[in-house]
Formats: structure tokens, sequence, C-alpha cells
């Protein structure tokens, strides 16, 4: 089978890496607008060769999976731009975003057997091809969406990413987003939030005042804007009901830090045997 992944950033390297480690017999194809990434993926063997979209629609007799790893604003213009390659049965096409709604707006409507959502629950604050390394999804998750997608696109999508080391759980797109906005956008708006806090009070040397708590949550901050601004604006209605409950939820603390030790102890005992149950 050819890998075709558009995107050379530190998902799309990763796949790649991921896939030359685990030795499977697969052709590895990669595009990415950063003409300096696609030259580092082939100088250092990440990449068998580059590609474009008419390469892919001139393999006819070859199984190809198409991997869309770039940022979720351009991602859905990319689906837009492979819509002549829907419903063709040599080619599956999968996505790593971390929305999923606005992947689906993309399609319009169209009926697509051949395209499998995916979102590898892996990564890290750090961005760009040399930031990739082989084993980011051993024993991951990855989440699932059909979007009415064929079983034959539904196992080739999940036994690549089995492949990889990952496992995978199948979650209808909505549930996906309002999931994904409680635990993974939620938590970066906060660590925003408390460095917009940490920089109005003036802490100008965080980096030596910190606890490790402190400098684990924060690490986050080092994220991509562009990225993160995108996934926020696309989860936007998910994103604006969790932080009015966060606040609901702080302001919760707050009037037992100011008026009752023994309810704030309660609070705080129910919170740590929530999280320990969670292990």
């Amino acid at each position: 089978m050819n890998i075709y992944i558009i995107g050379l950033g530190l998902i799309g390297s990763s796949i790649a890496r991921a896939v030359k480690k685990n030795n499977l017999k697969h052709k590895v194809f990669g595009f990415d607008e950063n003409d300096d990434a696609v030259h580092f993926s082939l100088k250092e063997n990440i990449i068998d060769e580059v590609f474009s979209i008419q390469d892919i629609s001139d393999t006819q007799n070859s199984q190809s999976l198409i991997i869309i790893a770039a940022s979720p604003i351009a991602s859905a213009d990319i689906l837009k731009g492979l819509r002549e390659l829907f419903n063709q049965n040599h080619v599956v096409i999968t996505d790593v975003c971390s929305v999923k709604s606005h992947m689906l707006n993309a399609l319009n409507g169209l009926d697509t057997p051949n395209l499998v959502l995916s979102h590898p629950m892996a990564g890290s604050h750090k961005s760009g091809v040399e930031s990739g390394f082989e084993d980011l999804f051993d024993q991951k998750k990855v989440l699932i969406s059909s979007v009415h997608s064929s079983n034959h696109a539904l196992e080739i999508v999940e036994s690549f990413w089995h492949a990889l080391g990952a496992h995978t759980l199948r979650i209808n797109a909505e549930d996906h987003d309002e999931l994904l906005s409680a635990t993974s956008h939620l938590p970066h708006v906060f660590v925003y939030a408390l460095l917009q806090f940490l920089k109005d009070k003036g802490i100008s040397n965080l980096s030596e005042v910190s606890g490790g708590g402190l400098k684990s949550l924060l690490r986050i901050g080092s994220s991509s804007p562009q990225m993160w601004s995108d996934i926020f604006l696309l989860n936007k209605k998910n994103v604006l009901q969790d932080i009015d409950a966060l606040v609901s939820a702080l302001g919760n603390l707050k009037t037992a830090i100011n008026n009752d030790p023994q309810t704030l102890k309660n609070i705080l005992q129910t919170l740590k045997a929530y999280k320990d149950n969670q292990t």
C-alpha cells in the first residue's frame, strides 16, 4: 500500500517515521507547503518521495491511504480538494484533526464511503518536522469517527493505526468534539488564561520560581498559537460552554475557601477520589 502524507509537521513526520520503524511494507510519499520540511524529510529518509494530488489520481491500480496531517482549517480545505478521489475504491482518506465537525461540514453532504476520520491522542507542545519521533503513537489511543464509511475503509484505517502500535476507539464525530473540548481544548484554554494572569501579575522569572507542577502545566503553553486558535474557534460552541462550567467550578471553590473549610476539604477529597478512580 502507498501512504500519502499531506503535512510533514510533528504528527505527519511521526507517522512516516513509525511506518519505517515498524518495517511496514508501504512506500511513504510526503507533501508540505514548507520546502524546508520536505527537504529535511527526504534527507533524513523520513519519506521515500515527494508527491502531488495528481500522483494519487494516476495510481488507479495501487491501494493508497491518504493522511491529511495539516492544521485544522487547512485540513478542511485539503479535504475539499480531494473531492475527485471520493468513492474511488483504491483510495482511503483519513486525517488527524482534534476537531471533526468542520471536516463533516467540508463534505457538503457528499457521500464518502472511503473517508474515515482519525484523531491520534498523541502529541507534543513542540511542532515541526524535526520534533517528530517514531514511537509517538505506541500504546496511544486513536479515536475513529465513521462518516458512512465502508467496512473496507474502516478496516484499512484501523489496521494502519494498529500497525503503528496504537489502539483505536470508534466515536461519533459530534461526541468526539464534545469530549475533546472537556479533556483537551479546555485545559489549553485554562493554561492560556493562567499565563495571562501570571503575565499581568508581573512575574517574569517563571522558570526560577515554578514548582514541578506548574512547569508541567505550563508546558502546553508552548504549543502552536495558530493551531490552538483554529481549534478553539472550530469547536467554539463546546469550548464556550465548558469555559462557563469551569468558571462555575472555580466559583464553588472560591466560596468554599472563603466561607467553609469543611466544605472545601470535602470537595478536595471528592475530587481526589474521582481522579484516583480514573487510573
